[in-house]
């Protein structure tokens, strides 16, 4: 069969029908087959069988009441034996009958302009948001519809649509995501973010978000990105614009920025916006926030108390740090694929610490905690 069937195709094919309605077994077995072979093909299949599917219930729905309202009226017509009489009775029939079918027209023009044919403005009106979850020690690359690329770190949420509507492109994160937006001029691409909503039309960025930060924070890569604060109806304002090689945190509602910000290269230069609760950083070494896409956990002058949460996510294992002098120890090296236990042992050569993990939890120590 031709596989370039759109959704009118799918609507006016006699074999798609009776898929949708399992009145045929071959059928069946043929069109759960072909959208196997055809995954492309799924917005077109899927928004056809919805409209098949309610346009039968509207057709079981409908009919039989119509009988019955005919039943009801041929009882009261009094059934004369001249043809005038007959007539007159059989043009009631005919206009219920046709009231009927009217009726399945309006509904089936209603379903069309709200769910196929919908506002154009409205982008998230036509295509349902799928939701992608990332467990701890995972991560994932997928590509949009548009050809924009993302790779989603561990214990991360992404929603996006299947296919982008409207005059924009949309998507929510939770978690932290590495962004290669395809360029479109005249359908800027969105990252919604907690607090944060990220305005790009082509470039490589990547954005932090966990639940449990009390940041969000953006670093651009390439192009060029605006990022807005967002208010409570969900508008952006306080705009921020970055630059290549520029890094900036957004502390959420109710945080103080950090007032001991460490520059880690001589280069580097940080700025405090207080006005927007925010920290720039600029001449960024973007690969310490990006290389975990390539499967590389890298850190510099890292203190444990963040490098924590990292750690948890990228091995999938809970930390407990057992003597508090350690929060302020900082640790640089880069990761590539090692086991716990090798990653482990290069941290505890370098410093003061020692690990044991006991019931599949990690427990970090002073060397000298005889504990």
């Amino acid at each position: 069969m031709n596989n370039n069937y759109t959704f009118q195709d799918f609507i006016e094919d006699q074999s798609f029908q009776s898929f949708i309605k399992g009145e045929n077994e071959t059928d069946v077995k043929f069109w759960e087959s072909w959208i196997c072979e055809h995954p492309e093909k799924a917005t077109e299949f899927n928004s056809a069988k919805i409209i098949l599917n309610n346009l039968n219930s509207a057709y079981k729905t409908v009919t039989p009441s119509a009988e019955k309202e005919l039943e009801r009226l041929q009882s009261k017509i009094q059934i004369e034996k001249d043809d005038r009489e007959t007539t007159k009775q059989y043009r009631i029939f005919q206009f219920v009958k046709y009231a009927a079918v009217f009726i399945i027209l309006i509904g089936l023009g209603l379903f069309l302009k709200l769910i196929v044919f919908p506002d154009k403005n409205n982008s998230d009106s036509l295509y349902a948001y799928k939701e992608i979850k990332t467990p701890k020690g995972k991560r994932m690359h997928i590509v949009l519809s548009d050809g924009t690329h993302i790779w989603l770190n561990s214990e991360s949420i992404l929603k996006y649509p299947e296919e982008f509507a409207g005059n924009e492109r949309k998507v929510y994160l939770e978690g932290e995501a590495y962004f290669n937006v395809t360029s479109n001029k005249l359908k800027p691409f969105y990252v919604y973010a907690g607090e944060v909503r990220v305005k790009v039309l082509g470039t490589l960025f990547n954005v932090r978000s966990y639940p449990d930060d009390n940041f969000v924070e953006t670093t651009l890569e390439k192009g060029k990105i605006n990022i807005e604060l967002l208010g409570s109806n969900h508008s952006g304002k306080d705009v921020i614009t970055l630059d290549p090689n520029q890094k900036v945190k957004l502390y959420k509602s109710g945080y103080i920025p950090e007032t001991e910000e460490k520059i880690l290269a001589k280069s580097e230069r940080f700025e405090k916006i207080e006005s927007k609760n925010a920290i720039i950083s600029h001449n960024v070494e973007t690969g310490l926030y990006t290389s975990w896409k390539d499967e590389k956990l890298t850190f510099k002058s890292e203190r444990l108390s963040n490098l924590k949460s990292r750690l948890e996510r990228w091995y999938n294992v809970p930390i407990v740090i057992r003597d508090t002098q350690l929060y302020e120890k900082k640790f640089t090296g880069t990761f590539v694929k090692e086991p716990l236990q090798e990653a482990l042992k290069a941290l505890s050569a370098a410093s003061e610490m020692k690990f044991e993990i006991k019931n599949d939890t990690l427990i970090l120590m002073l060397k000298t905690d005889t504990k």
